[in-house]
């Protein structure tokens, strides 16, 4: 049958399908922790690629956590570092090799992290571009999209690589912006932003 639309993993509150249910576009049901599904997993990982490859989805999207490779975890000791990063790497193999399989079958994946994250380049997801596909970093502040923090402008500036350029992502943004606490309220995708992603 037709692939769905749209495909969240690693979705924390899952509001990127949340939005995609108020707009009427087709979605698998979001994958996190929180739903008791662990990417690391083979047991979780075979009916989340079951579902890849029997239905599929247009676009993939996946916002693994920055933790470990954002500017923070640079100023941490090495062996910390290098453990913490490494209980990521199975889930990372694993939403990796979906990205690849969005490209063989000619559709889209998008990969959100912070500006600056190492995700890109240390993880299994610098694989994608060191291969020479389609790699494109598209960087935006969430604040242009509508995101708040005790209903003032979040300034969050965040990553999101593609397969392709996403030039409705770079707009022109506030620069005086109140500074806030940025954990986990920030990661519910503000309306505006999702529907980049939503047919």
């Amino acid at each position: 049958g037709k692939p769905v639309d749209l495909c969240e993993l690693a979705a924390g509150s899952g509001s990127l399908s949340r939005d995609a249910d108020d707009h009427g576009v087709s979605h698998m049901p979001p994958v996190d922790y929180r739903c008791g599904l662990h990417m690391g997993r083979i047991k979780d990982q075979i009916p989340i690629l079951f579902a890849f490859l029997v239905f599929g989805c247009e676009t993939l999207f996946e916002s693994p956590t920055c933790t470990p490779w954002g500017s923070n975890a640079r100023i941490w000791e090495q062996d910390r570092r290098r453990t913490t990063r490494a209980r990521e790497t199975s889930s990372l193999h694993f939403m990796t090799l979906l990205c690849f399989l969005q490209l063989v079958l000619g559709r889209s994946y998008a990969v959100e992290n912070p500006w600056g994250s190492d995700l890109y380049t240390d993880s299994p997801f610098a694989l994608l571009e060191a291969c020479g596909l389609d790699f494109q970093n598209n960087q935006f502040e969430q604040c242009a999209y509508g995101a708040t923090i005790d209903g003032l402008p979040s300034r969050k500036g965040t990553n999101m690589a593609s397969e392709r350029d996403l030039p409705e992502l770079r707009s022109a943004v506030l620069r005086t912006i109140s500074m806030g606490n940025f954990g986990e309220r920030t990661r519910q995708a503000p309306e505006q932003r999702s529907q980049q992603f939503i047919p």
